[in-house]
């Protein structure tokens, strides 16, 4: 029987991808490079980075990967089969510096489980790795993987939480709405059984990328010129800085938060419909309650739950280590 010592759960998000394994837990960008393409004799000496080498071939990961003309990002789907998966893997294993047999525990999206489970796993049971970075060499073996929808994970996750159990309701519905880059994943579970009620659990295609797309849309009546890339700043701070020049954009901001928040609650509620009378708990969770949290949360009536951006992947390590196991 595998123990703690060898699980690595893994959340390949749109935009970032994190982990949690027995002795470490992190996040990092999801983007890669390939370094036979993409290596920059200046940049690696100014960086003093070295790529991760994933079964012979050579990678950027993450925010070095920014810096070379062929990064690639998960353009599609958060799927477990693409090659960013499994540097994503590999960029894991590295930073948690496990080795030998190990179980992966991650997850796909409710609107893809069912259709990519099989595959996934087929794709990953009994899969060998070798790991090499500035010539220290890993090598692992996944001896078996578990899944779990998104969502539902991140929801067994705030089960584990003391303040949230404290509160946990007898009867009627607990939903998790967990607010991702492209997608919010709903979960929904009978709150005396924890059966899911498969109706209510579901996908909304909108997400944080479309709150900074709007965002960016205005500040452009502003500021034509301005960079994509700073709609981050946006949505974070309300300000930037743009050729040393500072612009303030809170107002932008805040209205688009406020009108973004009562989009995704309008989503909600016609989903719902007549079950919405039976919801004793809403939860938020993933990145975008970081931010979105409050705006809804005061429309919706629901709370974020304790580190929203760890809490699917904390989901699928406690699946497979023990309930509530915490680093």
């Amino acid at each position: 029987m595998n123990s703690i010592n060898n699980v690595l759960a893994i959340d390949v998000g749109y935009r970032k991808i994190k982990f949690v394994s027995h002795n470490q837990e992190g996040v990092f960008t999801a983007v890669m490079a390939n370094e036979k393409v993409a290596v920059d004799e200046t940049y690696q000496a100014v960086s003093r980075t070295s790529p991760l080498v994933v079964d012979g071939v050579a990678y950027w990961v993450g925010d070095d990967a920014l810096y070379q003309p062929s990064a690639v990002t998960s353009a599609q789907n958060q799927r477990m089969i693409t090659e960013l998966a499994k540097v994503a893997v590999a960029e894991a294993i590295w930073r948690s510096n496990i080795e030998g047999d190990i179980v992966l525990s991650t997850g796909l999206p409710l609107d893809l489980y069912k259709d990519e489970k099989a595959i996934t796993e087929t794709t990953w049971t009994g899969r060998e790795l070798i790991v090499e970075k500035a010539g220290v060499k890993r090598r692992v073996r996944i001896s078996s993987v578990e899944l779990m929808p998104q969502g539902i994970a991140a929801l067994l996750y705030s089960l584990s939480l003391k303040a949230i159990a404290d509160e946990w309701p007898t009867s009627g519905l607990v939903v998790l709405i967990d607010i991702g880059e492209r997608t919010i994943d709903v979960a929904t579970v009978r709150a005396d059984t924890l059966e899911a009620i498969r109706g209510l659990c579901f996908s909304i295609e909108l997400g944080v990328r479309d709150l900074k797309q709007q965002i960016l849309r205005i500040a452009k009546e502003q500021l034509p010129l301005i960079p994509e890339f700073l709609a981050d700043d946006i949505l974070k701070t309300g300000t930037i800085i743009y050729r040393r020049q500072k612009y303030d954009f809170s107002q932008v901001r805040n209205d688009s938060i406020e009108e973004f928040a009562n989009q995704v609650v309008g989503e909600l509620q016609t989903r719902f419909a007549a079950s919405d009378a039976l919801i004793s708990l809403a939860l938020l969770a993933g990145g975008g309650a970081e931010i979105l949290g409050k705006a809804i949360g005061s429309i919706y009536n629901a709370e974020v739950i304790q580190e929203p951006t760890m809490a699917n992947v904390l989901g699928y390590f406690n699946q497979v280590a023990s309930s509530g196991y915490r680093k």
